[in-house]
């Protein structure tokens, strides 16, 4: 069994060991050595990030009470190792805000946790009974505790202790089973790392949560990511300010004034677009053919939704005809009649056989687009011959 050194001390970041045994599984070694520093993924804890003998450690994971190393490397005898002592602390920080924050959930919600995720940032527990309206109390409290610096404690109690413990979890484990105490807060068994006190977490904020199949899922971040995120929306606020010309506090009145301003010149586009159809539809000259009137025109700069738009302005009783949009990645087809004697998806079907167009419609408006280079001249003059033969 590998001597588990980040029990007997936490803020050990280097140590010596020999290999035990390795094996080759998909390209990486899974290598055990005799002891080591290195914590494995439990319990939704991130495993440790390090390395051996120079070698990075890709993922450590543990089995049969074997800690397991995973590399790119075959190693042997003797190593040496050290972890990443900043991704090994805010792990710490997570895990014990977990406990805190479901502690509390627990005490004022009668919530018990029965998943939880840690994030880049924040992290998430999910709890079968939640209070939205206790939200900020609950937040206050575990700040509360956090500057009470309350202790958290390590315990490895007899039968008789642990019988007397007001432990809410149930856990079927034998041997020695590992307590966590936090200070007039809770009982725990758990075998993840944790800060020594509630002070090393610095505060804590409830990001929000939302109503999943279960219960509810709480967000949450805390320590030094909780910093990491202010200072980065810190800087975001101070720019957008800069930005838009008010200060921080003002920044939401600025957004919305923006807002206001973009609605109003959406709807002056939407307006001069629409004029723009209509100038267009006045442009539209037509031929006679068999007793219909016959229009084509290629448009190349026009998008495929104004091109929509414009077809459906088309009212006028008997016209035939063809509109193509031809932009540089944009081949699409558009077949119209407003004569009761020529379906438009009927041609259309035609057309599309041909030039491996894929769409359809109706008797009035079919549609298709293309991935190649469509030949409009040549679908312009096959749909005249059509008509003419009606």
């Amino acid at each position: 069994m590998t001597v588990k050194l980040y029990y007997q001390d936490i803020n050990q970041i280097m140590a010596k060991g020999n290999v035990v045994s390795s094996i080759e599984k998909d390209g990486k070694y899974h290598i055990i050595l005799d002891q080591t520093i290195f914590f494995p993924e439990n319990g939704g804890q991130l495993c440790d990030k390090g390395v051996i003998n120079d070698n990075v450690v890709e993922y450590v994971y543990e089995e049969n009470n074997e800690v397991i190393h995973v590399l790119n490397n075959n190693l042997s005898g003797h190593v040496d190792m050290s972890i990443d002592v900043v991704h090994r602390y805010l792990g710490m920080q997570g895990h014990t805000a977990q406990h805190l924050i479901s502690a509390m959930v627990r005490k004022y919600c009668n919530g018990i946790t029965f998943s939880h995720h840690y994030g880049e940032i924040f992290s998430t527990i999910d709890v079968d009974n939640f209070d939205e309206s206790l939200t900020q109390e609950i937040q206050t409290q575990c700040n509360k505790l956090i500057r009470d610096n309350s202790k958290v404690n390590i315990m490895y109690p007899t039968n008789e202790e642990l019988a007397n413990m007001p432990i809410h979890k149930k856990f079927a484990v034998e041997g020695q089973i590992r307590i966590v105490n936090i200070e007039d807060v809770e009982y725990n068994p758990c075998a993840g790392l944790h800060c020594k006190s509630l002070g090393e977490l610095q505060a804590l904020y409830i990001q929000g949560y939302q109503k999943i199949k279960n219960g509810y899922r709480i967000s949450f971040i805390s320590g030094d990511k909780l910093i990491k995120d202010y200072g980065i929306k810190d800087n975001i606020l101070m720019r957008s300010g800069e930005l838009l010309s008010k200060p921080v506090y003002d920044v939401d009145a600025g957004l919305n004034n923006l807002l206001e301003m973009k609605k109003g010149l959406e709807l002056e586009i939407y307006q001069l677009k629409d004029q723009l159809m209509n100038y267009k539809l006045q442009e539209l000259e037509y031929e006679e053919i068999n007793g219909f009137k016959y229009f084509n025109r290629i448009y190349t700069d026009m998008s495929v939704k104004t091109a929509a738009n414009f077809v459906n302005k088309i009212t006028t009783n008997g016209l035939v005809g063809v509109i193509g949009i031809q932009l540089e990645t944009v081949n699409h087809l558009y077949v119209i009649s407003r004569d009761s004697r020529i379906k438009a998806n009927e041609i259309f079907k035609e057309i599309a056989n041909n030039y491996e167009i894929r769409g359809g419609g109706n008797d009035k408006t079919a549609q298709g687009g293309s991935q190649t280079d469509l030949p409009f001249a040549k679908i312009i003059d096959e749909v005249r011959i059509r008509i003419g033969e009606i």
